[in-house]
C-alpha cells in the first residue's frame, strides 16, 4: 500500500499484522471473524475490529457496510464506520485507518459479487 507516493506498508492477512515499508511489525487489525448475519442486503449486526498501531489502540473498524434500501437500512446506516476513535491521530494513523476501510470495502464487494441482483 502507498499513500501520497510513499509506501505505507502492508498487512499480513493470516495473523492480521500491520507491517511498515521495511516489513517490520508496527501493529495489528483484529478483524472480526465470527458469524455474519444479514437480512437481504443489510447487515443485521455490527461487527467491529480494533486497530492498534505502535502500541496504541486508535479505533475500531466496522465491517458491516450498508448496501441500498431495505428493512434494516435505517438502523444499519446509523452505525458508524469507525468508533472509539482516538483523539489527535497522526497522519500515519489516519492513513492506516483509510487503508483498512478500503480493505473492508474490498471484502464487502467480494461477499456481494456472486449474489443475485434485485431490481
Amino acid at each position: 500500500m502507498s499513500v501520497s507516493e510513499r509506501p505505507l506498508g502492508s498487512i499480513r492477512l493470516p495473523d492480521q499484522t500491520l507491517l511498515n515499508e521495511g516489513e517490520q511489525p508496527i501493529g495489528c487489525y483484529h478483524r472480526y471473524r465470527g458469524l455474519r448475519w444479514q437480512v437481504g442486503s443489510a447487515s443485521a449486526s455490527s461487527r467491529y475490529g480494533p486497530v492498534e498501531l505502535h502500541g496504541r489502540r486508535m479505533a475500531e473498524v466496522n465491517d458491516g457496510l450498508v448496501r441500498g434500501g431495505g428493512l434494516l437500512t435505517g438502523s444499519a446506516a446509523s452505525r458508524p464506520l469507525l468508533r472509539n476513535l482516538s483523539p489527535d491521530l497522526t497522519p500515519e494513523e489516519e492513513d492506516w485507518l483509510l487503508a483498512l476501510v478500503a480493505l473492508e470495502l474490498y471484502y464487502d464487494a467480494l461477499r456481494h459479487r456472486n449474489r443475485p441482483r434485485r431490481f
